[in-house]
């Protein structure tokens, strides 16, 4: 009860609206010198007079500083929250390098955009490069010219065997040769790309078939 009663008296002596430390701490002395005398508890220290001082200025102990340090992350609340967007993006690269690596393993990444063209847009793009790359282009301007004619507004996605087929009799209607629609189909597999082969690859092997029932060679149109 005798130290309450000091330090309330110690606080309206040195005006603590908004004291110092070293100003309090020389109230803690002082208050030290009280205790020391006759009928006070007993003397403080130095460590003692600081504490005082601290507490009558509402700085907080080193206990209660670890404790708030404890509750903000040890005062690294910043480092924690760059910490975690930093793994937050780590983790969505790596799911677009994987979903990449997976469609360039499956041949998605290079066709995808191919497939939604239409096929007048690929004929464009093809004969653009074919003169290029030949000095004759005169027939494949024909060939693909008649394939843009009666397929250009379909996309290429929606080519089929069935389509195939559809142009093959088109052709034949318009009393055009065997052989050169064989050739125009080649050109027409050749604008789908990869998407092209597994169509050649069924007529061919229906063209194998039909040799070995026929014992013809397989002679008429076909891809």
């Amino acid at each position: 009860m005798a130290d309450v009663i000091a330090k309330a008296e110690l606080a309206r002596e040195l005006d603590l609206s908004r004291p110092n430390l070293a100003t309090v701490h020389d109230g803690a002395s002082r208050e030290a010198g009280r205790k020391s005398e006759p009928g006070g508890s007993r003397g403080m220290s130095e460590g003692e007079r600081l504490f005082m001082a601290r507490r009558l200025v509402g700085e907080p102990s080193a206990e209660e500083r670890t404790r708030a340090g404890a509750d903000t992350g040890g005062g690294s609340g910043g480092r924690e929250s760059v910490k975690t967007h930093s793994k937050t993006v780590a983790k969505l690269a790596e799911q677009k390098r994987r979903r990449e690596l997976e469609e360039g393993f499956n041949g998605l990444e290079d066709t995808r955009d191919e497939r939604i063209k239409s096929m007048k847009e690929l004929a464009a793009a093809y004969l653009e490069e074919y003169r290029m790359r030949h000095r004759s282009v005169t027939f494949a301007e024909y060939a693909v010219g008649n394939v843009t004619r009666h397929l250009g507004e379909l996309m290429a996605v929606d080519v089929t065997d069935k389509t195939v087929k559809i142009y093959q009799t088109a052709r034949l209607k318009e009393k055009e040769a065997p052989k050169t629609i064989n050739e125009e189909v080649g050109f027409l597999l050749r604008l789908l790309g990869e998407a092209g082969e597994p169509i050649r690859a069924r007529f061919a092997a229906a063209k194998g078939a039909e040799a070995g029932d026929t014992g013809t060679g397989g002679q008429g149109v076909h891809p």
